[in-house]
């Protein structure tokens, strides 16, 4: 990531499209594709001979991006560029690299080549084409504020085709980041609504919850109390039930497992 191979090709991307360079275009998507088929090919043919074969945090945080991604790469780049337009030395450029994460999603998609974990190899190599994709664009956004005098005579048709390409392709990638983001804010919400409940409700004396786990059953959400201690009255659960409405957990079903056997399930 310091050493940040992939900045250049794709921030050269942006930059070209910018001053209409298409020779610097041509050589920036040659170099891109290079640097991605390299790192691809190097980490898929070292996971598929070590014998390491757990995926870790590392590797999973990889897997699923969502609109926070987009964000990460789109401010990234724009810090990237407005620290590459500056005469003064910096290292802002390997700090965007860290921050967006260029090379790691790479790994991951070989990862999950080499591994055959096909998911993996899909969702790591989607963030990879967020964090690409926006950082171009941000550095396309800087060039033209502030700008940067044109390498050749622009062809009006030509510009709007592919300033229209880059907009549906940017819109493209949003989508499912979006929708994975909106999913991941409403789960977690639910969850929080969730431990409110049965840290508010479900109490009994002479009982203790040991563990608790949500699953799907019948396109219902099932919360699930594995409980020690005194045998709850059936009349006890149907209240903590009877008050799931107030914390909107009404289409929600409530489970109760004591003793080792499930019990008490409406």
């Amino acid at each position: 990531m310091l050493i940040s191979p992939l900045m250049g090709p794709i921030m050269g991307l942006g930059l070209s499209v910018g001053i209409s360079d298409w020779l610097m275009l041509k050589r920036s998507l040659r170099s891109l594709a290079i640097a991605v088929a390299v790192s691809l090919i190097t980490s898929s043919v070292y996971f598929a001979i070590t014998p390491l074969s757990d995926a870790q945090s590392e590797l999973l945080s990889r897997t699923s991006p969502n609109l926070l991604d987009v964000f990460i790469a789109f401010f990234g780049g724009l810090a990237g560029i407005l620290a590459g337009s500056r005469k003064e030395n910096n290292n802002v450029v390997p700090g965007v690299a860290i921050a967006t994460a260029l090379m790691p999603p790479l790994c991951t998609a070989g990862y999950g080549i080499g591994k055959g974990q096909w998911h993996f190899a899909i969702g790591a190599f989607y963030l990879f084409l967020i964090n690409s994709t926006f950082i171009s664009i941000s550095t396309f956004i800087v060039v033209r504020l502030l700008r940067f005098p044109a390498k050749e005579f622009a062809d009006v048709k030509q510009q709007k085709r592919l300033r229209g390409y880059i907009s549906l392709f940017a819109i493209i990638t949003m989508v499912p980041a979006g929708w994975v983001f909106y999913n991941t804010v409403t789960e977690s919400f639910f969850n929080r609504r969730v431990d409110t409940f049965v840290n508010e409700i479900v109490t009994y004396d002479g009982t203790e919850i040991v563990k608790k786990y949500l699953t799907d059953s019948d396109s219902l959400r099932v919360i699930n109390l594995v409980m020690l201690g005194e045998r709850i009255p059936e009349e006890i659960a149907n209240e903590w039930r009877s008050k799931m409405r107030l914390y909107e957990l009404g289409s929600t079903k409530l489970r109760i497992v004591q003793g080792g056997v499930e019990a008490l399930e409406e």
